[in-house]
């Protein structure tokens, strides 16, 4: 068969909406299963019954199909690429979808601990606050994680606390206020557990050294750890002591 007789045919079912997946033809079939070359030159002749039934078979199972090549049928073929193109398309959204979900909830949880933070810098200042005139200490200024620096605080207040059980700095205070000082005046006194340090300025290195023999009295291990003369002629001495055992 020409193509353009083919291509006539298939064109003429297409204007009424339909398109032939297989093109084939009864006599060229009925040539083949039964071939005999003398009858190439004659035309088939085939009776209405056999036409029908040959037609019938080649529904069922056709043995050649002259929709080839340029003539192929591709409406399946179209409609396979469209319904990819579709689930390509669902694909991408579901996808930036779920990248969606994804950075929200990232989003929502880094607000939630921004939050939580300013929560807990805020109870920290509460509890640790900076007096006016005060720079914070060098572990305050981080803004993170202040859990570890309430915790390093929290130690440090029990060692402290452990550090001056069975203390009584009254006392030692009222002891050191009975003792002649002169011309002695004490800037700073610092107690610890087991040891006394007092900061201060006298008159005269004599007067210093009268001040540490007297302290003998109520304290122990007393020395003279430094001294010097101040630009108004004072003298700054610092005096380092344990207290005495019971």
């Amino acid at each position: 068969i020409e193509k353009a007789v083919l291509s006539k045919i298939i064109e003429g079912f297409k204007r009424f909406g339909i398109d032939p997946r297989v093109v084939t033809s009864i006599e060229l079939n009925h040539m083949i299963r039964d071939f005999n070359p003398e009858k190439l030159l004659d035309p088939i002749d085939m009776k209405h019954e056999e036409r029908i039934d040959a037609s019938i078979k080649e529904l069922k199972a056709n043995t050649f199909n002259l929709r080839r090549g340029e003539f192929s049928y591709t409406k399946d073929t179209e409609r396979i690429k469209r319904s990819l193109r579709a689930t390509a398309v669902l694909g991408i959204l579901t996808l930036f979808l779920v990248a969606l979900f994804f950075v929200l909830k990232i989003t929502s949880a880094r607000e939630d601990i921004f939050t939580q933070q300013r929560e807990m810098n805020k109870i920290y200042s509460d509890i640790f606050p900076v007096a006016p005139g005060d720079s914070p200490r060098g572990d305050d200024k981080k803004t993170v994680p202040n859990l570890y620096q309430l915790k390093a605080r929290i130690k440090e207040m029990k060692d402290k606390r452990e550090r001056l059980i069975g203390y009584s700095p009254l006392n030692l205070l009222l002891d050191i206020s009975g003792v002649e000082r002169g011309t002695v005046v004490f800037n700073e006194i610092v107690m610890d557990k087991g040891s006394v340090t007092l900061r201060g300025e006298a008159g005269s290195f004599n007067d210093i050294q009268k001040i540490k023999e007297d302290l003998t009295r109520i304290l122990s291990d007393v020395n003279i750890s430094d001294s010097k003369t101040s630009a108004q002629g004072r003298v700054l001495f610092t005096i380092a002591a344990q207290e005495k055992k019971a």
